[in-house]
């Protein structure tokens, strides 16, 4: 099971308003037409900025405390009529739960109508841990237990399944390798329970 960075979570909900955005597939259609602001958190906010022009192309980025765009990212954003902010954001300005625009440090205000950002998800890696094994670094940032397709870990006689090993796994997904584990599971345990009764088989017919 993963987790929202509690960090991520308070910046998140910082500022009341209504609008605030993760993912434009997730039931997004009604920001399409509006102006959309994207603050930079991870690597993975230039995606939301091309996902979200899909439905409006009043989008604006801004870097906040992000990487510098590289050359293709800029002149994608230009193609596209992507506006980038560089100063960094200070905090939303809304009123009675609805937003009205992202205040800049200098004080400059961009008029928007909805605030996206890139949750950081944590996979709860503790009692893998505990047992033994090793956390791997993930691109969305965190860390995952890595398995193999039916969910067996590095441990011995221990599987993962779920967004502990794949963040971006929605429930459908999720599921369906909690199945695939839950079937490896029980064939080990067929396996291992076969092996004892052979073992104490063969000493009585040697």
């Amino acid at each position: 099971m993963a987790r929202l960075d509690p960090a991520e979570a308070r910046r998140a909900h910082a500022t009341p308003g209504r609008e605030r955005v993760q993912r434009p597939a997730a039931g997004q259609w009604e920001v399409r037409g509006r102006r959309v602001g994207i603050v930079v958190t991870s690597p993975l906010s230039t995606h939301q900025a091309f996902l979200f022009r899909q439905l409006t192309d009043a989008v604006t980025v801004f870097r906040h405390t992000g990487p510098e765009p590289d050359a293709q990212t800029l002149t994608r954003f230009a193609a596209l009529g992507i506006r980038l902010v560089e100063t960094p954001v200070s905090h939303l300005r809304a009123t009675e739960g609805t937003l009205h625009a992202v205040v800049l440090t200098d004080g400059t205000e961009v008029p928007v109508d909805a605030v996206t950002v890139s949750p950081r998800f944590v996979a709860r890696t503790e009692l893998y841990e505990q047992l033994g094994g090793t956390p791997a670094p993930h691109p969305m940032g965190g860390a995952v237990i890595t398995t193999e397709p039916t969910g067996r870990t590095d441990v011995p006689g221990v599987w993962a399944a779920g967004n502990v090993g794949d963040l971006a796994a929605m429930v459908s997904v999720a599921t369906g390798a909690g199945v695939m584990a839950g079937a490896a599971v029980n064939a080990d345990l067929v396996a291992e329970d076969t092996a004892r009764a052979v073992a104490a088989h063969a000493p009585a017919h040697a």
